[in-house]
């Protein structure tokens, strides 16, 4: 029946289904070849690209990212700590304190595991256990001054308020500008 058609007609038939045609036959390549660079990309690959999806604002791409990266190599802690970031910029807490957990559980000399999860505690409003958190880090890093200056708060919220005015200075001592504009405006208070 194509044939039946005048010339230039059948001529564009025949040109558009060799086009589909070829497409199709492309389309299985194409693909392969992208699953196999994806096969190829490495945990760290994986945990960069997480990384990037998370600094574009691409919170739920990056915890997929992150998950690759982990199906890649099981005990990188940092890749699990940073989906557990990535979850809690979803508002996910119990997601990321598995995550914080896990991340914990391989590495327990990492300060910054314990804050995030302390910082996750802390949206969720369980302040006690965001605080031990918040110390665990400093325990691990004396110069940890964000973790200074939130334990500080908690402290001084729900516990000894002079402690906590201490820590809050130890934070803006070492640099912490929240700690030290948290000082300026409490000036009269504090002092």
């Amino acid at each position: 029946m194509l044939f039946m058609m005048p010339g230039r007609l059948a001529a564009a038939c025949v040109t558009l289904l060799l086009l589909i045609i070829l497409l199709f036959l492309m389309m299985p390549a194409h693909s392969a070849a992208a699953g196999e660079a994806v096969l190829s990309m490495s945990a760290e690959e994986w945990l960069r690209k997480g990384y990037v999806y998370e600094e574009m604002g691409n919170s739920r791409a990056a915890v997929r990212a992150y998950t690759q990266a982990i199906k890649m190599n099981p005990g990188y802690a940092d890749a699990y700590s940073n989906r557990g970031i990535s979850y809690t910029e979803l508002e996910e807490f119990r997601p990321a304190i598995r995550d914080f957990n896990r991340a914990i559980q391989l590495n327990p000399g990492e300060a910054k595991y314990y804050f995030n999860r302390g910082i996750v505690y802390g949206k969720c409003e369980e302040y006690r256990l965001a605080m031990v958190d918040f110390d665990r880090a400093i325990a691990r890093n004396r110069e940890y001054a964000a973790a200074y200056f939130w334990s500080g708060i908690i402290q001084s919220m729900y516990g000894d308020a002079k402690m906590g005015r201490e820590k809050v200075k130890v934070s803006a001592s070492l640099g912490y500008e929240k700690a030290q504009t948290y000082l300026k405006a409490r000036l009269v208070r504090w002092n």
